[in-house]
C-alpha cells in the first residue's frame, strides 16, 4: 500500500528509530507531502488522487515547529478520509488516558477525545504517561484489527501474558478512576503545595548538620515529564537542594548513582538537586541515608 504523510511529521523516535525507514520496510510507497514547516489538506487531496491507501498523522511530540506553519487537523483529515474511503491512522505516541488539560497540562492530546474525532486507527505507547508496562498499543475497528492480525508478523510481535496482565490492571485502574493506583499519572499530577511540604519535611529527615559546609534548602523549580513527550511543557515543582564544599558535588552524584539502589540527583555547581516529585512517599527514609552516607563517603574521596 501507499502512505501519504506530511514532510514535518517524519520523525527519528527514541533508540535513534527513524519513521521513514520503519514505512520503508511496511508500506510499498511512501507519499511525503507538504513541507517541513508547512502542510495543507490539498497535498493529501492530490496524495489520494495519486494511490494513497492510508492517511498517517504523527503527533510531534518531541520537538516543536513554530513561526511561519500550517498542519492539518486529525479531524480534517478523518472527513477528507470518509469522503474517499481511506482510512486515516493517528500516532498520538505517549498514551494520555486521563485529561490532563483539565488539570493545567497542555500539549498532549487525550486518547477518549481522539476517538471522537472518527479516526480509523489510533497508535500509542502501553507505557510513558499511560503508565502501563512497555508495549504498543493499536485502537482502531474490529475489521481493521482483523486485518492486522492477519498479517504473520503480528504472532512474532505478540505481547506476553505478564505485560497483558500488567496492562489489564492499570486499564482498570483508569476504568474505576483509581488514579492515584498508577504512579506515573500520581507523579504528573502531584500539585505544588503538597511538593513543598514534602521536600520541607524532608530537609529535616535529612539532617546533615554532622557534615561541615553543607547545607539543605527548598527552592522552586521545575519538573520535566519526559523528553520525547511534553517537551516544552513543564511542571512546577520544589526542590531540595543540597549545598556541598566546592568538588563534592560531582562526586557525591557519581557515588549516589552506583548505589544499591542507585540514587539520581541533578547537579549545577557545587549543589545537587532532588525532586521528590518521583520518589514514592515510603522510599523517604531509604533515600535520607543513601544520601547521608554518599555525602561521608564523598567527603573522604574528595
Amino acid at each position: 500500500g501507499v502512505v501519504a504523510i506530511s514532510r514535518g511529521e517524519l520523525v527519528e523516535i527514541g533508540g535513534s528509530f527513524r519513521l521513514p525507514e520503519i514505512l520503508s520496510i511496511a508500506a510499498d510507497r511512501v507519499a511525503e507531502v507538504g513541507t517541513t514547516n508547512r502542510t495543507h489538506l490539498k497535498d493529501y487531496e492530490r496524495a489520494i488522487r495519486e494511490g494513497a491507501d492510508l492517511l498517517l498523522k504523527v503527533h510531534t511530540s518531541n520537538y516543536k515547529i513554530v513561526g511561519y506553519t500550517n498542519d492539518v487537523s486529525v479531524r480534517e483529515l478523518v472527513e477528507l478520509g470518509k469522503a474517499n474511503n481511506v482510512p486515516v491512522m493517528y500516532d498520538q505516541g505517549s498514551g494520555v488516558l486521563y485529561p490532563l488539560g483539565s488539570e493545567g497540562i497542555g500539549g498532549e492530546e487525550c486518547i477518549e477525545e481522539l476517538v471522537e474525532t472518527g479516526v480509523d486507527i489510533i497508535s500509542f505507547s502501553a507505557d510513558k504517561v499511560l503508565g502501563a508496562p512497555q508495549g504498543g498499543i493499536l485502537l482502531a475497528s474490529a475489521h481493521l484489527i482483523g486485518r492486522m492480525r492477519s498479517n504473520h508478523l503480528s504472532r512474532a510481535l505478540r505481547t506476553d501474558k505478564l505485560t497483558m496482565a500488567g496492562l489489564e490492571q492499570v486499564l482498570l485502574h483508569y476504568w474505576l478512576g483509581e488514579y492515584d493506583h498508577i504512579p506515573a499519572l500520581q507523579m504528573i499530577l502531584a500539585d505544588g503545595t503538597t511538593l513543598r511540604k514534602r521536600a520541607e519535611r524532608f530537609t529535616r529527615l535529612l539532617d546533615v548538620e554532622s557534615f561541615q559546609g553543607v547545607d539543605v534548602s527548598v527552592v522552586e523549580g521545575e519538573s520535566s515529564i519526559g523528553g520525547g513527550s511534553f517537551p516544552i511543557n513543564p511542571l512546577r515543582t520544589f526542590l531540595v537542594v543540597i549545598t556541598l564544599p566546592a568538588g563534592v558535588s560531582d562526586t557525591l552524584s557519581g557515588t549516589l548513582r552506583k548505589g544499591d539502589p542507585a540514587v539520581l540527583v541533578r547537579v549545577k555547581g557545587n549543589a545537587v538537586f532532588l525532586d521528590l516529585r518521583t520518589v514514592a512517599r515510603h522510599d523517604e527514609k531509604t533515600l535520607a541515608e543513601k544520601l547521608r552516607a554518599g555525602i561521608g563517603t564523598s567527603f573522604e574521596r574528595k
